[in-house]
């Protein structure tokens, strides 16, 4: 990790992670909440890791139409979460809004632990010194960058490393190694294969995706971008079953 001045960002820095600070991040947020959050077919309880692991407990409100959710940072240490109530609602109905309402909770706890140590201040010597109060930043996290984009299509990030980086820690924190690389073993155990991509090749391989979503609970599309993030299929396997699943 490093970082630099960024008056681009938010915070007027920016901060850079190595891919396996991205799946340790995760896994230290799962162990701050305790294990249990993890249930066949509910997936990870990330309301469970924000508010056991954080204190913190979000907020459901109504949110400008293209806003899924929010995060402000204090430079006292606090952190206040919003999520849209319509993507809210729509999840106990319907499975694709709970899917995207599941990415978004992780993406915004997943903003916090990266980074929410880049607001912090001194405010005792800020205020020591009369300078004047400091704005604390609110991060809009907006469908087009939360959601998982179709095949062929990029990510709109329009430069907000910050939105690219809670996405790719998002993922690690819904499908954690410590939990879906044991799960991935012994499924491919059970219909007698030995790698994802052989699953892939025959006529199993679309079921066996689908079977991992049920188990935590995410869409098709975020468990083929985790394992090949994983490097457990490759890039051409990764567009075919995009293509196939779309």
């Amino acid at each position: 990790m490093r970082i630099v001045k960024d008056p681009d960002s938010p915070w007027g820095q920016k901060i850079w992670f190595d891919e396996v600070e991205f799946e340790s991040i995760g896994e230290e947020e799962l162990a701050r909440a305790g294990k249990e959050v993890f249930r066949e077919g509910t997936g990870i309880d990330v309301e469970a890791i924000l508010f056991k692991g954080r204190g913190i407990e979000p907020d459901y409100v109504i949110l400008p139409q293209d806003i899924l959710g929010q995060t402000r940072f204090s430079h006292d240490g606090k952190t206040e979460v919003k999520i849209s109530r319509e993507l809210s609602d729509g999840a106990e109905v319907v499975t694709g809004a709970r899917h995207l309402f599941r990415t978004t909770l992780a993406h915004e706890a997943m903003h916090i632990a990266m980074h929410g140590s880049l607001h912090l201040k001194d405010s005792s010597t800020l205020s020591l010194f009369g300078q004047p109060e400091i704005p604390s930043p609110i991060i809009h996290c907006r469908k087009k960058t939360v959601e998982f984009v179709p095949p062929g299509a990029r990510p709109h990030y329009d430069g907000q490393w910050w939105e690219y980086q809670a996405n790719r820690g998002m993922s690690a924190l819904l499908l954690p190694k410590s939990i879906f690389l044991p799960i991935i073993k012994l499924s491919l155990e059970r219909y007698r294969f030995h790698t994802m991509p052989e699953a892939i090749a025959s006529d199993k391989g679309t079921k066996i995706i689908q079977e991992f979503g049920t188990i935590f609970d995410v869409s098709t599309l975020v468990v083929i971008y985790r394992l090949k993030q994983l490097s457990i299929i490759p890039e051409k396997d990764q567009t075919i079953l995009e293509i196939t699943m779309k």
